[in-house]
């Protein structure tokens, strides 16, 4: 078993700390934008090239951010409204902001940023006259890899705590009563498996998979992976039987059979086949 004693902040620069949650952001849009560069360097997605690939992803780190923080705090609206205001302190200033605004306090949510980003890739296709699902199989790709170590911050930042249980491996966290299920390491261990799966058929060389794959894929198994970890974690908003990241499981698992059958039924000539 395992007391957590972990100190979030990986560096304290006089008033400004740099924690591990915003490093793994950091981390993640580096990683998928360089991703994303080398896939267009390859001769993929014509009509972007490096400089406005990265224009893109800038917009999609955006989107993701304010997706997930704008569901987090809708779902978690009374922990926002009280404190309303927090103090944000600069050298020798504090400074009161809403508390719905920092996010380097950790709070975001999967489902907002999935929502952002499949609407703002929608649109910018659109726009540039793109082929979505080329697009979003380059982008999905890495992120189960991203969201993996993203769960690992949430284990330092000792949040999404379990229930009590004495298995061995069993964590308590600080302001817990207990040894707790640590349910965001297995959450992360669901997604570097899903990174798995994917990299398994990005790179399967097939003519019978098609473009457009990897994003029905991610979905279905992350509803799958995400409405079993669901069942070890605690203060979660339910909607009857089921959380409400569990009843959005289900309707992602759905989705993905629609998106699946709709890219492989889809007669049309932009629908490539990936022949890696």
């Amino acid at each position: 078993m395992f007391v957590h004693n972990i100190n979030p902040v990986l560096l304290q620069l006089g008033p400004f700390g740099i924690r591990y949650y915003g490093l793994v952001y950091a981390l993640g849009f580096l990683i998928v934008t360089h991703i994303v560069v080398k896939e267009v360097e390859k001769g993929k997605l014509k009509q972007l090239n490096k400089e406005s690939t990265i224009d893109l992803m800038m917009g999609i780190m955006l989107a993701i951010v304010i997706g997930a923080r704008i569901l987090h705090v809708f779902t978690a609206f009374n922990h926002y409204m009280n404190p309303f205001f927090i103090e944000l302190k600069l050298f020798s200033f504090s400074i009161p902001i809403p508390s719905m605004l920092a996010v380097w306090n950790g709070g975001m949510a999967f489902f907002g940023g999935f929502i952002g980003v499949m609407l703002y890739g929608y649109f910018y296709c659109k726009k540039k006259k793109i082929n979505f699902v080329e697009l979003a199989d380059i982008v999905i790709y890495p992120i189960p890899l991203v969201i993996g170590i993203g769960r690992i911050a949430n284990f330092i930042n000792a949040e999404h705590i379990g229930p009590i249980t004495s298995l061995p491996w069993a964590v308590q966290f600080p302001g817990f009563e207990g040894f707790r299920h640590p349910t965001q390491l297995y959450e992360a261990l669901t997604m570097f498996t899903l990174f798995f799966i994917l990299h398994i058929i990005k790179n399967k060389k097939s003519k019978k998979i098609k473009t457009g794959t990897l994003l029905p894929v991610f979905m279905f198994f992350y509803g799958i992976f995400r409405f079993h970890t669901e069942f070890f974690r605690i203060n979660m908003l339910t909607f009857g039987i089921l959380t409400d990241a569990q009843w959005l499981c289900i309707l992602l698992v759905i989705c993905s059979i629609y998106f699946f059958k709709k890219i492989y039924n889809l007669k049309n000539p932009k629908l490539k086949i990936i022949t890696h």
